[in-house]
């Protein structure tokens, strides 16, 4: 009996090893330059922009496409489509390498891709957006090898502003400047955001782009409290694509503050504040553009402070009557 299960065992074994398949993992990792692009073109022309393609792992097999994108949200992100489309052309005017085509890259070399856009006659004056995508592509199979089949796309944001005379529609607005308080309170008719003094206070500022045109949004905040309180923070060039909304970011370099930065808000101001402050919001877009303003305030008190100090007090003339009234007895 143990002689037959040592044969069963043995069969199993040589069976398994006959089966086994040999795995290899493939490290793939690129990198596409330069990372954003900007183009003003009239209809009718055409440019060649140049890209930098480098294989930082192993040996892979890429393909280079061209898609469009749109704004998703108020924070950066994009929805790229699934195919181009629109009136501008693309073209490689590599001798080897074309769109949708795959190519081979060696392990630790870099790629020089030359990309001819050609805008069409006729074509709408507004922004199109694009993405330059290098993507591998799953190596071939082998017989007896599994292969790990790692596929990545790196890619590059290209915003052509197509213009007849060279100018731009320039249409901003601000949509939203407000703190995002954790109470609000009603008096004399108004309605006020109400922070305790250990408070964070959040503060988002929403621009809104309803031109056909990218826009660049820059300009500061300013705060102001009581005994002439002021403190400045800077909002840097960013961009917000045609027909959306941003959410700003602000820099606070030059302020003693710690500033956080959130997803969901343009900035956070620490605790520690009292009493009444205002923020005003000063934004440009360049020479010879309109400069809007935006002001909100609020109100910061010590509020678990006082609840806390009224407890206290109360529970204080509690025990002093008690005693009072014991004395008596």
């Amino acid at each position: 009996m143990g002689k037959k299960i040592f044969i069963f065992v043995l069969i199993l074994a040589t069976n398994y090893l006959l089966l086994t398949t040999n795995v290899s993992a493939q490290q793939v990792s690129f990198s596409l330059s330069p990372i954003l692009t900007e183009l003003a073109i009239k209809p009718a022309q055409s440019t060649v922009i140049k890209y930098k393609l480098a294989n930082l792992g192993d040996p892979s097999i890429v393909k280079i496409r061209v898609l469009p994108f749109e704004a998703k949200d108020s924070v950066g992100n994009v929805n790229i489509k699934n195919a181009l489309e629109g009136p501008i052309q693309f073209e490689l005017e590599n001798e080897t390498i074309k769109l949708e085509e795959a190519f081979f890259l060696k392990n630790s070399t870099s790629q020089e891709l030359f990309l001819n856009v050609r805008v069409s006659e006729g074509t709408p004056a507004k922004d199109y957006y694009f993405t330059i995508l290098a993507e591998s592509q799953p190596p071939p199979t082998q017989e007896g090898v599994a292969n790990l089949r790692a596929k990545i796309s790196v890619g590059s944001h290209l915003l052509i502003t197509v213009t007849k005379e060279g100018r731009v529609e320039i249409k901003p607005k601000i949509s939203l400047f407000q703190v995002v308080p954790k109470n609000k309170i009603r008096l004399f008719g108004l309605q006020i955001s109400l922070f305790n003094s250990f408070d964070k206070i959040p503060i988002v500022l929403l621009v809104e782009n309803k031109g056909k045109n990218l826009i660049k949004p820059q300009g500061e905040i300013i705060l102001r409290g009581p005994l002439w309180y002021s403190k400045k923070f800077e909002i840097k060039s960013q961009t917000v694509l045609a027909e959306s909304q941003k959410l700003l970011l602000l820099d606070s370099k030059n302020s003693s503050s710690n500033v956080e930065h959130l997803t969901s808000n343009s900035l956070i101001l620490p605790g520690l504040f009292l009493g009444g402050y205002k923020l005003s919001a000063t934004i440009s877009f360049g020479d010879g553009t309109p400069t809007l303003f935006a002001s909100t305030s609020f109100l910061v008190l010590p509020i678990k402070f006082t609840v806390l100090a009224a407890f206290v007090t109360i529970l204080i003339i509690f025990l002093i009557k008690r005693l009072k009234k014991n004395d008596e007895l």
